[in-house]
């Protein structure tokens, strides 16, 4: 199957759809002159008012329209005799509207470890210009793992645009993630707020990445916490797979006991690529505990990534370190930068190299050559991160504020790093 195309940044996603956008435009022109330009059916298009526009067919090129709680519930899961009849696994999808879900509703992934979601799902709202919000997903007391929006992406699939705020899941099961439990293809532009507690391989936005999965240009914000394998963006980054350009700002913890561990602000057990990434919450758990990996595995890297989180504590071990918790590759660790001081079970961590298990030291200080984190110079220069005016660009600085990605406003500093 052919790799879809991966979008780094809103320009470059909008440019690509200028052969789907045209033929929408001709189509409003058309209303327009039949219909009048102050229309229902033209306001219900363009605007946040209740959508009754065309529903879409399910391609690629004309998704099913979703822009409510009913079309969002069944994304995925077709119900014979009805006009959702055709809203299969294998389709595509597009949301237009923030949905807030019921309080009393408990949510079903979309897929499952035998039945994977195979399309892709869009929540870019290209005729408002707009990215669209689901608020107050929430799962309790799953029976079976793989949970999150998504249980599980298949290789091929696409989930873009995701925003989900409020999320909360509260499991014991393994496979948990705000947009999924795993992912075997692209996770792009997704950002997730709230609190998710799971078993192994818990992330705040992908339990598990596998095989050849792709997260890139996510964040996530609130508590992540499990047993094994637990990441402020994803629990474990399986071989060939990559994260790249995410930032987490959630606190990541797995239980205390001498069996659990493995976390990391960014992903708690990496087999491959983590890259271009930085972190702010506290980590802690039981060993392997990093400020951006816990355990970074014989053959797996960390390259550019910034650990500025609060603290990094364990309770059995003494496997913890601002950047990897531990680190059996040979050269995997690659100009990293951990912030000093660094707090680690009462004691501050203020040494370290861009090579090692601390990386780097960063404060706030103003260095003419280096820069501090609150600079640009930092992470234009010295990181090598990527920041507009490139039109690929994933990141943006605002003065005063955390880097931010594309799609997500500018945040101020936490406490602990003013």
């Amino acid at each position: 199957m052919n790799k879809k195309p991966v979008f780094s940044s809103k320009e470059h996603y909008i440019n690509s759809m200028n052969k789907r956008v045209t033929p929408c435009l001709l189509l409003c022109i058309s209303l327009t002159v039949f219909s009048g330009c102050g229309s229902p059916f033209m306001r219900n298009i363009f605007g946040d008012g209740a959508y009754t526009g065309l529903p879409g067919k399910g391609t690629e090129l004309d998704p099913w329209i979703v822009h409510n709680v009913e079309t969002l519930l069944h994304v995925g899961k077709p119900a014979s005799g009805t006009k959702y009849a055709d809203w299969g696994l294998d389709k595509h999808y597009r949301q237009v509207r923030d949905i807030t879900l019921p309080g009393s509703l408990n949510w079903d992934a979309i897929g499952t470890i035998s039945e994977s979601f195979k399309g892709s799902y869009d929540g870019f709202d290209d005729q408002n210009n707009k990215y669209r919000t689901i608020t107050g997903l929430k799962i309790a007391s799953p029976p079976s793992p793989y949970q999150g929006m998504f249980g599980y992406i298949a290789a091929g699939a696409t989930a873009r645009n995701v925003t989900l705020v409020d999320i909360a899941i509260t499991s014991t099961v393994d496979f948990n993630g705000g947009v999924a439990g795993r992912n075997d293809g692209i996770v792009e532009n997704c950002h997730v707020t709230g609190s998710i507690l799971g078993g192994d391989h818990t992330g705040g936005v992908v339990g598990s990445n596998d095989a050849s999965g792709e997260i890139q240009n996510c964040s996530a914000a609130g508590t992540v916490t499990g047993f094994r394998y637990i990441g402020g963006v994803a629990g474990n980054n399986g071989n060939s797979a990559k994260v790249y350009n995410c930032f987490a700002a959630n606190s990541v913890a797995s239980l205390p006991g001498a069996s659990y561990g493995y976390a990391g602000g960014v992903v708690g057990n990496n087999n491959s690529l983590v890259e271009y990434c930085y972190a702010t919450g506290g980590v802690n758990g039981g060993n392997f505990i990093g400020g951006i990996v816990g355990y970074n595995g014989p053959y797996a890297f960390i390259k550019y990534c910034v650990a500025l989180n609060e603290y990094v504590e364990s309770s059995h071990g003494t496997e913890r370190g601002r950047v990897a918790g531990k680190d059996t590759s040979l050269s995997g660790l690659y100009g990293n930068y951990g912030l000093n001081p660094m707090q680690t079970n009462g004691f501050p961590i203020e040494l370290g190299a861009l090579a090692d298990e601390n990386g780097e030291n960063v404060d706030s200080s103003s260095n003419p050559i280096s820069g501090g984190y609150t600079s640009l110079i930092f992470w234009n220069s010295t990181m090598n991160w990527t920041f507009t005016p490139a039109s690929d660009a994933p990141w943006r600085w605002a003065p005063g504020k955390m880097p931010h990605l594309f799609s997500k406003d500018a945040q101020d500093w936490p406490p602990h790093l003013k």
